[in-house]
């Protein structure tokens, strides 16, 4: 597979950090994680080698022309019934922290405090990551930086969660791959949507609800509104509650509002989603960009 000097150059970058990190503080085989209430539930066997620089070469994997496959991971939040505000925002800028804290693997981030968490039953924080990879994405998961936020900002004041992970394509540049730039700056908003559809519906209709969902990037009539987006099936082994994921950005909340609203919008969703929907599940919240900082909610 040939490659540009960027990712020749973040492959030597990524394959640094793994050796000193692993040369640090990792055994050579056999790591396992278990975390209560399904939070991240994990387990791996890693093996380091000469030959992972080799490895890391075929994460960076491009798709015909102008294309880059990713790994999207989202995951909903359920608080207990009496967790503050206070907690709430540390819960979100200690996620947020994540992608400093675990760079070597996380090639995005956002969270935020769902907007309207009544209606999704205790689900108040929604977290979005991507990853080059699945391999990045299990060996964060088992990561000891995430572990031990989790401990400390996430379990002991969580039900659950509802966690969703799927493969997409976006544009192979900087700013649509890393979400950089003015379109992803501070005060954003962003949209989880997590659909089961039924039971006997058959893989054709289902491609087309996913490449339908995928194609509103390129929708001339929704050019203003969209950020990006990206659609795809679940393939996580411990939560299969909803079988495919969509992740929906926008300049702001109200342009968001505007794109829900939007004829061409609803018309796809209704051609393609609503005749093979089981259940859906949506969740929208204002993010911080991809660091920590003020953050902007709705109590």
């Amino acid at each position: 597979m040939g490659l540009d000097l960027d990712s020749m150059l973040w492959i030597l970058h990524r394959f640094v950090l793994a050796a000193e990190y692993r040369a640090a503080s990792l055994p050579s085989w056999g790591l396992a994680l278990r975390c209560r209430n399904g939070f991240f539930f994990a387990s791996s066997a890693v093996q380091w080698m000469s030959g992972e620089l080799l490895a890391m070469e075929s994460s960076v994997e491009t798709v015909g022309t102008g294309k880059r496959k990713v790994i999207e991971h989202t995951v909903l939040f359920e608080l207990k019934a009496n967790v503050g505000d206070m907690v709430r925002k540390n819960m979100v800028k200690e996620l947020a922290n994540l992608k400093e804290d675990c760079s070597k693997w996380v090639v995005a981030e956002s969270a935020g405090l769902v907007l309207k968490p009544s209606q999704l039953k205790g689900a108040s924080v929604g977290l979005f990551m991507r990853f080059f990879s699945k391999k990045d994405l299990d060996d964060y998961l088992i990561s000891e930086q995430r572990i031990a936020m989790a401990e400390k900002f996430i379990t002991p004041y969580t039900t659950g969660d509802i966690t969703l992970d799927y493969e997409a394509e976006v544009d192979d540049n900087d700013e649509a791959v890393f979400r950089r730039g003015d379109a992803f700056k501070s005060g954003t908003a962003e949209r989880i949507v997590f659909i089961k559809v039924k039971n006997g519906t058959s893989q054709e209709d289902i491609d087309t609800m996913v490449k339908a969902l995928n194609d509103l990037n390129d929708a001339p009539e929704l050019s203003s509104l969209l950020v990006q987006i990206t659609a795809g099936t679940n393939f996580c082994a411990y939560d299969q509650r909803y079988s495919h994921g969509l992740v929906v950005r926008c300049p702001s909340l109200k342009v968001l509002q505007e794109y829900s609203k939007h004829p061409y919008h609803i018309g796809v969703i209704s051609k393609t989603v609503w005749p093979i929907a089981e259940n859906l599940l949506q969740a929208d919240y204002i993010i911080d960009g991809s660091g920590p900082g003020d953050l902007l909610f709705e109590a």
